[in-house]
């Protein structure tokens, strides 16, 4: 066959995108479809899409914020999806785990003893990344976003206007407690309060912080329905393995690990720096 016969030849259709693998999840969401999760996951970090935790089921759980702290904070990244009264859904990505301020506080305090120590001993110290413009009663990263799920599907991420990303605290001041995300104080992108009760989203005409139209149907809303994700593979890896240690099996279940748990290790040393040196004793 002569070389103008190659020329001839038509080109390749490239290859159909693979299938969206939706995150396993340990319970079925009551309102999360694959649809919703696929939106998501475009959004996190390859190591957030792996598997998911259910940590807070308003409905199994009870409209309880001590409930809600006691088993949402200092869990890692989440994905928290509300559910109003007039059935709007949307939520947000927390890229960190949710704290109140005098959690941070003291871990300011700490980390500037450290900083300190290592000054003085010649050292160098890993900071914690800061954000211009970040309220103090603030916190989180700009890998948050929050979303809309119904009657529209977007995701709305960080605009550089704040860094006003999450908000969460527990106070006997009234207006202070309850957890949101974006805007200002008493102007959240979204926020719910201390009862689970009842929300708002202010930002009107938009969330300065993610640019993002009000959420709800209603300003002020009535909560039907919330719901919490841990997302981050190594804080569940990290939690199942304490969980185990604790377990009657002790080591010998450790021993048994299953291949599943042994490939979501992979996919973690993947996507981040962390090594799991203890599989190789």
């Amino acid at each position: 066959m002569g070389p103008s016969a190659s020329k001839n030849k038509e080109p390749k259709e490239p290859p159909p995108p693979p299938a969206f693998e939706p995150p396993k999840m340990d319970f079925d969401s009551e309102i999360l479809t694959k649809e919703h999760l696929e939106l998501l996951c475009k959004y996190l970090p390859m190591d957030e899409t792996v598997r998911w935790r259910r940590v807070f089921n308003s409905g199994k759980d009870g409209k309880s914020f001590t409930r809600f702290g006691a088993q949402v904070c200092n869990r890692g990244p989440t994905i928290v999806v509300i559910r109003d009264a007039d059935g709007h859904v949307f939520g947000g990505h927390a890229d960190e785990g949710w704290c109140t301020y005098a959690q941070r506080y003291k871990e300011a305090q700490a980390e500037a003893a450290a900083i300190s120590r290592a000054s003085r001993l010649g050292q160098e110290y890993d900071k914690k990344p800061t954000y211009k413009n970040q309220h103090r009663r603030f916190f989180g990263g700009d890998r948050s976003f929050i979303f809309s799920l119904f009657p529209e599907m977007h995701v709305y991420l960080a605009s550089g206007a704040n860094s006003n990303f999450l908000y969460y605290d527990v106070s006997e001041i009234k207006e202070m407690s309850g957890v949101g995300m974006g805007g200002q104080p008493d102007f959240y992108g979204w926020y719910i309060d201390d009862w689970l009760d009842y929300g708002h989203c202010r930002g009107a005409p938009n969330c300065l912080t993610f640019d993002s139209p009000p959420l709800s149907k209603q300003e002020n809303f009535y909560v039907d329905f919330v719901e919490v994700w841990q997302t981050s593979l190594e804080m569940i890896l990290e939690e199942e393995e304490r969980e185990g240690e604790g377990s009657p099996q002790g080591k010998k279940g450790h021993l048994m690990e299953s291949e599943g748990i042994k490939a979501d290790k992979m996919i973690l040393e993947l996507a981040t720096d962390r090594k799991f040196y203890s599989d190789n004793l």
